[in-house]
């Protein structure tokens, strides 16, 4: 008995053999010293029927009975013919003499990708494939993801020099082409994995998946983005021990300026205690106030402050301002459940002051409504424009829009740990290119593997810059030049603070004469003591806030020249 293998072609006067019955025929020939399995997945892969992906033998026989259901694999038989030399049957003619097979055709097709990189980082795709005989013919070449809209992310026909028989070494930037909203972004990480598609036609096919490398985020120091409980204002206050949230968002700011067309994302988060719904609202709330805060909507903060914020937090806010910012509103830390009569004198003074430092016209009223929070936003709105402007952060609108998103406290797999309420009540801020946010979630920014996040750390010495200043006191007082050289002036603080500046130390300026001091904390109070030659000291003010310091006009009244003993 002969028999042909074929691909796609018919022997004459010949049977095909039916497809099982054919694998078993093929079985038994590779078990001959005469013909091996390697040498038939040999010829398929020359023929492009083999895939890109190196098989077992059990794998290349699964492809191969394939190749023999689907017909472009065929085995044909016929009885032999003997010669009319043959020993056995001297009967036959010599034109009975079965004619040799035809060879197979170099000019049949073959179309396969024989190399593709695992993973789309930021630099192009690169991949090899290999053509016979479709020169000049349409072949598309494909990147589709089944979890991108439409599922074709780019698609271009082949050029006939990239259909020339051979190898090709080809690349795709990742950057999508298809028409839509995302047309011109590149392939983010939500839209992994994804395949290079190499298309003829049904028969004469292949692909090749790669995945999407992890996209990189940063995020803001968490400890100092807390919120009181039930709040969605972001204010310095005991939580934080009054050091500022926005300065752990300058610090972010000023990363992401660094990034390829960054964006900010903002998630709110609640504690793990509370209904589903009453979460998601707070949540959102905590994103979207800081939203407003970046974005300088003044109508949105206010908003959010008189549904999700509460009167004491204000005054908190206000005790902040005296002891850092260099108001004058309270004489000591305000009580937690401060009543609103209680609160009164000091929203008034906080009226009166925003009026001389803003230009305002605040009714100093007492009343903390809409027109006095839009006033509190606007010293928070400073707070944040001074924060960036001491660590070098650009305070810009990083993309056209911040996404806020809530988030459950489950989804935050790496806040698991947290057990406090006061801990779990933050908003979280975060720093990443604008592409890999498109169709972002709080499911696949934490608990996927396609983001990965590094904190941006705030720095002592940056915390420093917002809350220890220059402190310079300027009076017109003269001393007798005899006793001048030995007059000294020393600021004491109540968190162990001191420095002295000497008369001689003082800067001229003018009438006046600047007393310096450097580095003073703005959350000590301050007592100033000035010394004489003879040992004796006056006590120039006592106990006064930074804020007081700064607007305090009498503080020199009482200094007496120590020889004639006037006023000086």
């Amino acid at each position: 008995m002969q028999r042909w293998l074929c691909l796609g072609t018919r022997v004459e006067d010949a049977t095909r053999i039916e497809p099982d019955r054919a694998l078993s025929v093929l079985r038994q020939s590779t078990s001959s010293t005469s013909c091996s399995l390697s040498q038939v997945w040999a010829l398929i892969s020359r023929q492009g029927l083999a895939g890109h992906l190196p098989r077992s033998a059990r794998e290349q026989w699964s492809r191969i009975g394939s190749a023999l259901r689907s017909g472009q694999l065929t085995i044909f038989e016929r009885p032999r013919a003997l010669s009319k030399y043959s020993h056995t049957d001297p009967e036959l003619h010599a034109d009975e003499t079965a004619p040799a097979p035809a060879p197979i055709s170099d000019n049949l097709l073959s179309l396969m990708i024989s190399r593709c990189d695992p993973t789309l980082e930021q630099q192009p795709l690169k991949f090899t494939y290999l053509l016979r005989g479709l020169e000049g013919r349409p072949v598309l070449l494909k990147i589709v993801s089944e979890t991108f809209p439409g599922r074709i992310v780019h698609e271009r026909a082949l050029s006939p020099v990239e259909t020339r028989d051979g190898s090709h070494d080809a690349e795709w930037d990742g950057i999508i082409t298809q028409p839509g909203a995302l047309q011109g972004e590149r392939l983010a990480p939500p839209y992994g994995p994804a395949k290079v598609e190499l298309v003829y036609d049904q028969t004469y096919r292949d692909e090749a998946s790669f995945s999407l490398a992890r996209a990189e985020y940063l995020f803001a120091q968490r400890s100092m983005l807390r919120h009181k409980k039930g709040s969605a204002l972001l204010l310095p206050g005991p939580l934080s021990d009054f050091e500022h949230p926005l300065v752990a968002v300058a610090c972010l700011l000023r990363r992401a300026s660094r990034l390829d067309d960054p964006t900010v994302v903002l998630v709110g988060h609640a504690s793990p205690s509370g209904s589903a719904s009453v979460n998601d609202t707070i949540s959102r709330a905590r994103a979207d106030g800081l939203c407003a805060l970046l974005e300088e909507d003044t109508d949105a903060w206010v908003r959010i402050a008189t549904d999700h914020g509460s009167l004491p937090e204000i005054v908190a806010y206000f005790h902040y301002l005296t002891t850092s910012r260099g108001w004058a509103l309270t004489e000591s830390p305000p009580p937690p459940d401060i009543a609103t009569n209680e609160a009164k004198p000091i929203v008034r003074r906080f009226q009166e002051q925003y009026n001389e430092f803003f230009d305002g016209d605040l009714e100093p009223d007492g009343k903390c409504g809409k027109l006095t929070l839009g006033a509190v936003f606007r010293a928070l709105r400073r707070d944040l424009e001074q924060a960036c402007d001491v660590v070098g952060a650009p305070l810009i609108a990083l993309h056209a829009k911040t996404p806020t998103l809530a988030a459950s406290h489950a989804f935050a797999t790496e806040f698991a740990e947290v057990q406090a309420d006061e801990d779990a009540q933050l908003v979280d801020v975060l720093a990443l290119p604008a592409a890999s946010a498109d169709g972002l979630g709080p499911e696949l920014l934490y608990q996927s593997a396609s983001f990965r996040g590094q904190e941006v750390p705030t720095e002592e010495a940056e915390l420093g810059n917002m809350f220890i200043g220059e402190l310079v006191l300027a009076t017109d007082i003269h001393f007798d030049r005899r006793t001048q050289s030995g007059v000294v002036f020393e600021l004491e603080g109540s968190g162990g603070f001191q420095r002295t500046v000497s008369m001689e130390e003082g800067a001229q300026n003018g009438a006046e004469t600047d007393l310096r001091f450097d580095g003073v904390p703005k959350d000590q109070r301050y007592t100033l003591y000035c010394h004489y030659e003879s040992g004796s000291r006056l006590a120039v003010f006592d106990q006064l806030s930074w804020g007081e310091m700064l607007h305090n006009k009498d503080s020199f009244e009482d200094v007496v020249d120590p020889f004639s003993g006037e006023p000086v």
